[in-house]
């Protein structure tokens, strides 16, 4: 797919980019740290199955597919800290009213992990719609892509059942605004039966005409009665 092409090329390039930690000194200026600084060793020696070119790699792929990345600090069996990617899409934020964040929670394979704010580092492009998500760049194609399937999804299964609604739908006017009361569907009702193309209303009684329903015979039809409070 040249989606996945495209984004492919922009984590290997990244990822091929050597990681420095730089401090800040007295007069503004940055300068980088030493090697065995604790966040230089920690980007050079990710943990016991990821390289750093890994990690990177991995960001990167997550926030353009996703929107948001997450790094998992933990320690490994002799105290050292490790960053450990997680898939954004088992990420759960905790939001906390008065902290912002109170904690995350990974849903992985062996069950949930719940990690404090200090121990994960967040990465998200800027949502409009929603703070607590990362909105990814590729996301309003995906929303076209999504809505383009559901509409030919729809088209198909109305076509399907001759263009013709399948229930009654009973609705109360307010105004100028319309809010539907119930939803009415037959015993037996199948596709083609042409539920409620005519409808008549007496009291509380409703019937409702199904042309094409020929359970009883050919060419019989049906007509199917509710009790209903219409208003």
């Amino acid at each position: 797919m040249p989606v996945y092409a495209a984004v492919r090329l922009r984590a290997e390039a990244l990822s091929r980019a050597p990681a420095t930690v730089y401090r800040t000194t007295p007069d503004g200026g940055r300068v980088p740290v030493e090697r065995y600084h604790p966040a230089q060793r920690i980007l050079e020696r990710v943990n016991r199955w990821y390289t750093s070119s890994d990690l990177w790699r991995a960001a990167e792929i997550y926030l353009n597919l996703w929107g948001a990345a997450f790094w998992a600090i933990e320690r490994d069996e002799h105290g050292q800290p490790e960053i450990w990617p997680l898939r954004p899409d088992r990420v759960s934020i905790v939001p906390d009213r008065r902290q912002y964040i109170r904690g995350f929670v990974y849903n992985g394979r062996n069950g949930p992990v719940a990690y404090t704010p200090e121990e994960i580092v967040w990465f998200r492009y800027f949502n409009p719609l929603e703070e607590y998500a990362g909105l990814s760049p590729i996301a309003p194609v995906r929303m076209s892509a999504d809505t383009g399937k559901d509409s030919l999804r729809f088209n198909r299964n109305f076509l399907r059942n001759s263009a013709q609604p399948d229930f009654v739908l009973l609705t109360k006017r307010s105004g100028t605004s319309w809010t539907e009361q119930a939803n009415l569907t037959a015993t037996g009702a199948a596709v083609n039966h042409k539920l409620g193309i005519s409808v008549s209303v007496s009291g509380s009684d409703l019937v409702a005409g199904a042309p094409g329903d020929f359970q009883k015979g050919t060419d019989t039809g049906a007509a199917h009665i509710f009790t209903a409070e219409i208003q």
